[in-house]
């Protein structure tokens, strides 16, 4: 049995009394709230604006490692690529942390975890997905919140890359220092980088150093990896000035 309390708040409503309406509503669980009822998802991009409002946990469902203590309840999607790649799910609650979590397997008792994250604004999980097989993801809150919720599938974007020089502008007399930027979306990181210099040599690593030998404008290229084999590039012109010799 339940009691409430309902009443003005610090001293409002002029002699403290007014109209009132005072409504109980039932909240029914999402079309998803388990895993046997899990949305299906055939193709990429894919959105759906929800909510976890209502969703429960059920007995035997794992958790992500990244869940301690009490979760909110979850909701379900199962997906089928029809082509293999890099594949990113998203999820972001209106106001709450989420836990996302990437499985293999038939049924709730044989699930094998691929990766798992609880993050906030958004929370991303990129896996590489193989056409054919049928992903089971897991979405969230992390502290026993729930709420309305977005939650997105998507092709891995690449990285944004770019690099900065120094001196600007070099000479034939500087030794130029080169800085690679990498800003992966699905927050795996950047692993390899090369570099066309423009005058026919190449480097590798993040930031290498390099001297012209003649003045000139050369175009400069880079090839950034990440761990999980996504590239993205970025090209400069770098002038090589005889005025800034000393």
């Amino acid at each position: 049995t339940y009691y409430f309390l309902v009443g003005f708040c610090c001293g409002s409503g002029g002699d403290g009394g007014g109209s009132l309406v005072f409504t109980v509503e039932e909240i029914l669980p999402p079309p998803n709230d388990d895993f046997p009822h899990a949305t299906g998802v055939s193709g990429v991009p894919f959105s759906d604006n929800t909510t976890t409002e209502g969703a429960t946990v059920q007995s035997d469902e794992p958790m992500p490692g990244c869940v301690y203590d009490n979760p909110g309840g979850s909701i379900w999607y199962a997906f089928t690529p029809s082509e293999s790649g890099s594949v990113m799910a998203e999820a972001q609650g209106t106001w709450f942390d989420t836990y996302l979590s990437i499985y293999t397997g038939t049924s709730l008792h044989n699930l094998t975890r691929i990766d798992s994250r609880c993050g906030y604004w958004p929370n991303r999980l990129a896996f590489q997905a193989s056409a054919g097989e049928t992903y089971h993801i897991q979405v969230g809150g992390t502290w026993g919140q729930a709420g309305p919720l977005e939650f997105h599938l998507l092709n891995t974007p690449p990285p944004d890359v770019y690099f900065n020089y120094y001196p600007s502008p070099p000479s034939i007399y500087s030794t130029v220092q080169f800085y690679a930027s990498c800003s992966d979306p699905a927050y795996i990181g950047c692993d390899t980088y090369e570099w066309v210099l423009g005058d026919g040599t190449t480097a590798t690593g993040c930031c290498p150093t390099h001297n012209y030998a003649a003045d000139g404008e050369y175009l400069v290229e880079l090839t950034a990896t990440t761990y999980d084999g996504r590239t993205g590039s970025a090209s400069r012109m770098v002038q090589e000035d005889v005025a800034g010799s000393p």
